[in-house]
């Protein structure tokens, strides 16, 4: 088995509601989605085998209609809106849970090379000199004459066989594949905002944070998460949300792997550089239950008083997490020797969390804070890191190669809409304080003098990076809704202003990056959309154009709009060419042939330097 298809995992996004259990009886069961109120008196009186066999109809008829992608072209047509009503009737009588919907969903529909390659000829003008947009030209046609059509035979061959024709080739070559340090190159940040219904009180925060996290994943293992759905009626695929929690990012000398621990129990706890593995269920009269929020808060002073008794570490271990992934995967290998418990103790963790002395003052401070930390506290290779510092304020720094941003955003909505607090504490309930708990345990670091010597060396390179990043956040004078008001996408305004801030400070076009979800297919997660066109250009020509008036400039702007928008909306449905291209690259390197002119023109190298 290749290296391209060692690793294989799921992904997916957006965001996500729960079903509540009710009191007791039928009610309470068809609310924890195990039992749908119009499928009761349904299978009563189909019995066991008619009921068997209306679900096999109408998971047909769901996959069907799922297939239909009329409702993104033409959504006020008279065939659009009979195919709604259908859907939410066949809805009504579906067993709706996390997963239910996944084998229903449509493959990712491999687009036809011809038409590929014609829009990549059309997108690839505006980056490069018209000398090399020839040449580009010339390795287009001679790409579709030759290598083009044995390639496309063997992705059709792949689109037939495998649920997902690209999804394995993105997730290791663009993520697992890469030799950069994950620090401020891959790994994102989300923060939580501090607001009046929140709490100052930082342990008290931590501790409610914490419990709402694993009541998530609770109604994860229970499939009590409702599928997210476009417009209440499309679902969107639910595989990334498999890979929220007990997942590890592990290097590899070549490509890395993903490990998840479904088992998983605890999390560990980093303060001052000490770290603390915490669990976080218990076993009272022969039932687990969750740690309350008040038994969180009081295992977490634990730590807290033990970590400060301690003072700061005098080694910062987690700046090996940012290391280039084949440098830390041998010293991750030499680490192990002497703490293998400790490191598969981190790795199996449900997730990380840091509590951070530090107290950021500002949204950038915040933002740059979750995302690169200071070495001691950020171990980069797990799933999501759940920051809070002593100010209240918080955030997350998640690994992107298994949560998209969407996924993960659905979490942080949740944890926002759960917090509670009775007079800035946490919660106590009756049974609070009845139960004995066991208290977290330090784990301690045994490092050599090679080690030593590693983990210096890492914190060196941490703090370059640390130097080298910068990070703005400006507040906007006006919101999406002020835009929509003229008649305008947000989305394509927002990508405009972008081209003509770039274009003012540098006097050309950029290649620019915008995700559009491939989410409605099955293991689908993005395409690229193209902003930069000739219409962009336009409009940004005529802006510092003093011949020009504001009529022009609005048209022009109107028309750049329109073509991000169509570019959006064909990535959605999967007649994007940037994914089919990057299968086109993967699969010559799969066949071992040698690399087409195609990938190796102008085009190709500058639209791998992302700009904007």
């Amino acid at each position: 088995m290749s290296s391209w298809n060692k690793y294989f995992i799921l992904k997916s996004s957006t965001a996500s509601r729960i079903i509540k259990p009710s009191t007791a009886g039928l009610t309470g069961a068809v609310a924890c989605g195990l039992i749908q109120p119009s499928i009761f008196p349904i299978k009563t009186a189909l019995g066991v085998t008619g009921f068997k066999l209306a679900e096999i109809s109408i998971k047909n008829l769901l996959a069907a209609c799922l297939s239909y992608q009329g409702w993104l072209t033409h959504p006020k047509s008279a065939k659009t809106k009979i195919w709604a009503f259908c859907l939410k009737l066949l809805q009504y009588f579906y067993r709706s849970e996390t997963f239910s919907y996944q084998k229903l969903l449509p493959k990712q529909p491999l687009p036809p090379l011809d038409v590929t390659l014609d829009k990549w000829a059309d997108v690839s003008q505006y980056f490069v000199t018209e000398e090399e947009y020839k040449s580009t030209r010339d390795a287009i046609e001679s790409f579709r004459k030759n290598e083009g059509p044995k390639l496309q035979k063997y992705l059709y061959k792949r689109f037939k066989t495998l649920d997902n024709w690209v999804s394995n080739y993105w997730i290791q070559a663009a993520y697992l594949s890469n030799r950069n340090s994950l620090a401020a190159n891959s790994n994102y940040s989300i923060s939580f905002k501090l607001t009046p219904e929140r709490t100052p009180d930082y342990v008290a925060r931590a501790a409610c944070v914490v419990t709402q996290m694993l009541r998530y994943n609770d109604y994860m293992m229970e499939n009590r998460i409702k599928p997210v759905m476009l417009m209440d009626m499309v679902p969107l695929c639910m595989a990334g949300y498999r890979y929220l929690y007990g997942t590890c990012r592990v290097p590899g000398e070549d490509i890395d792997s993903v490990v998840k621990d479904s088992s998983s129990s605890h999390i560990v706890v980093i303060r001052l550089g000490h770290y603390f593995k915490l669990d976080c269920y218990i076993t009272c009269n022969n039932i687990k239950r969750r740690l309350t929020a008040y038994e969180m808060k009081q295992q977490l002073q634990k730590i807290i008083e033990k970590a400060e008794s301690l003072g700061t570490a005098n080694r910062a271990v987690a700046s090996l997490t940012a290391q280039n992934r084949s440098v830390w995967a041998k010293d991750r290998k030499a680490l192990s020797v002497l703490n293998k418990e400790t490191l598969d103790d981190i790795e199996s963790s449900l997730f990380v969390l840091n509590l951070d002395t530090y107290q950021p003052k500002t949204p950038d401070d915040l933002s740059r804070s979750i995302l690169i930390g200071d070495g001691f506290n950020r171990w980069f290779d797990k799933g999501f890191n759940l920051v809070i510092y002593d100010n209240g304020l918080g955030g997350s720094n998640v690994e992107h190669s298994f949560i998209d941003a969407w996924v993960y955003t659905t979490l942080g909505e949740f944890l926002l809409c759960n917090e509670y607090y009775e007079n800035g504490d946490v919660v106590k309930l009756e049974s609070d304080g009845q139960t004995s708990l066991q208290p977290p345990v330090e784990l301690v670091w045994e490092l050599d003098d090679h080690m030593v010597n590693r983990v210096e060396s890492a914190q060196l390179e941490m703090k370059t990076i640390i130097e080298n990043f910068d990070l703005r956040s400006f507040l906007a004078p006006y919101s999406k809704g002020q835009i929509k008001k003229f008649k305008l996408s947000p989305d394509g305004y927002i990508q405009m202003m972008l081209q003509l801030a770039y274009n003012r400070l540098h006097k050309h076009t950029p290649k620019t990056y915008e995700p559009a979800t491939s989410r409605l297919f099955l293991l689908g997660r993005t395409e690229t959309i193209h902003p930069a066109s000739q219409y962009s250009r336009n409009f940004v020509l005529a802006m510092d154009d003093k011949n020009s008036n504001d009529k022009e400039r609005i048209h022009f702007l109107k028309e750049a709009i329109k073509y991000q928008g169509q570019f959006r909306l064909d990535a959605t449905k999967g007649d994007g060419c940037d994914r089919h291209l990057f299968a086109l690259y993967c699969a010559s390197r799969e066949l071992g042939m040698d690399i087409p002119l195609i990938f190796q023109d102008k085009v190709s190298y500058y639209c791998n330097i992302l700009k904007l």
